[in-house]
């Protein structure tokens, strides 16, 4: 199946990263692997990437790549684990966040490395249209999971580095957070449709509903770097999944 994306390696890695995206942000589950109950917790969300990497694949899956998905969730959860118990201070989150999304990308071209140069790619068994579809899904599925829940933990470490305090008060917990994942999504949809001059009035209308508050230097900093950086990531996710869509 090389007319959709070129050979069965790189439509392997495709499936992959999807999966990691829509595992790590769509299906993530509530707690923290440091939290009260870290074994339920680091147990459910091992189970969930795992969910999601055995649905992704489901074109090309066989035992073989099923017990290699399998060790990728469990190294998946070690990362996370030791992420959770090196994490400490304010300006450790958006470190230890790129580090941990890193740790997780390289195990994840290690895995596509190994099926592709010594276990073998398993053949394509989908019609042509039905594996497009898919994959289709499977990538814009993945691009708004993170932009949602990935660019809330971008944008949480950058105002965290800053260390005003006003993260604790009026940061992205409760409705700060939906307010920014609904922020992001509008953002990325305006993007993918190419109305970029409609993001504009967007930001004109979240600015106005916090008039009051902007005269408040202080609080207007914060707000301008959550809102810039909110902005960035959902301009640079519009722009990754546009080439994307545009490639297939």
């Amino acid at each position: 199946m090389t007319s959709l994306y070129g050979a069965p390696g790189e439509l392997l890695l495709i499936l992959l990263v999807s999966g990691h995206l829509i595992g790590d942000f769509a299906f993530r589950s509530e707690g923290r692997v440091n939290g009260k109950r870290p074994d339920r917790y680091l147990i459910r969300h091992i189970g969930l990437i795992l969910g999601a990497h055995l649905l992704l694949l489901a074109p090309l899956l066989t035992w073989g790549l099923a017990g290699i998905v399998g060790g990728v969730a469990v190294l998946h959860g070690l990362i996370d684990l030791v992420k959770a118990s090196g994490e400490s201070g304010r300006r450790s989150g958006l470190r230890a966040f790129l580090i941990d999304q890193t740790a997780h990308l390289v195990t994840l071209l290690v895995a596509w490395a190994f099926v592709v140069h010594w276990v073998g790619v398993p053949s394509v068994r989908w019609s042509e249209p039905a594996l497009g579809w898919f994959v289709t899904g499977a990538m814009i599925l993945g691009v708004f999971a993170f932009n949602a829940r990935g660019g809330a933990a971008l944008v949480h470490g950058v105002l965290a580095m800053r260390g005003s305090g006003l993260e604790e008060d009026e940061g992205l917990a409760g409705s700060g957070r939906l307010i920014g994942i609904l922020e992001r999504t509008l953002s990325l949809v305006l993007i993918l449709v190419g109305q970029w001059a409609a993001l504009a009035i967007l930001i004109g209308a979240k600015s106005i509903a916090r008039f009051d508050e902007l005269k408040d230097r202080q609080f207007s900093e914060y707000y301008l770097i959550g809102t810039l950086t909110s902005l960035l990531v959902a301009v640079l996710n519009g722009l990754v999944l546009s080439a994307l869509l545009a490639w297939r």
